[in-house]
């Protein structure tokens, strides 16, 4: 966790003095696992996707995005809000997380809280949905066989599974 940014995020985010974490520049398991920490710890630091274009990388911009539910069209103000209620989500462009329900609750409603006990059984539902070459190309390949550490780091090509177009989809409590 000590990386580019990261020790940044971690002095910040103790000190309240953070709202937004920016995933997509470096491997995702290593800015996935700061961030669980961090949420674990009882911060609860949205996510936003992000293009350090051209520090980072000079790849190209938009390799990261953010998602939103705007509920009253599109300005800064309100996208700002929308992000610290939580109504988004990150992806690389060619995946996405739809209709993400807990118990009913919609992503961003009520704090992106809900309250359970221990042994509840919880109705989680989304529609889980990736965009990938029906043939995989010669580049998919590549990046698919790349590791985790090995740009590009947020690629669909890396989960598919074998030569399919399935993928998986994870649920971590």
């Amino acid at each position: 966790m000590d990386g580019i940014g990261a020790n940044e995020y971690i002095m910040t985010v103790a000190h309240d003095a953070v709202d937004i974490f920016s995933l997509g520049n470096t491997p995702s398991v290593w800015e996935l696992n700061m961030w669980y920490h961090t949420l674990n710890a009882g911060f609860k630091t949205r996510m936003s996707g992000e293009t350090d274009f051209p520090c980072l990388t000079d790849e190209r911009v938009g390799r990261s995005r953010v998602y939103a539910a705007m509920k009253d069209g599109l300005n800064f103000d309100a996208f700002i809000q929308t992000l610290k209620a939580g109504r988004s989500y990150v992806s690389d462009g060619f995946s996405h997380l739809i209709d993400f329900t807990v118990y009913g609750t919609s992503l961003g409603e009520n704090n992106s809280e809900i309250h359970v006990s221990q042994g509840d059984s919880l109705t989680i539902s989304v529609r889980a949905v990736g965009m990938l070459d029906e043939e995989q190309t010669e580049i998919g390949k590549i990046i698919q066989t790349r590791k985790f550490y090995e740009g590009p780091f947020w690629q669909i090509e890396k989960a598919r599974m074998g030569n399919s177009r399935k993928i998986p989809v994870e649920l971590v409590v």
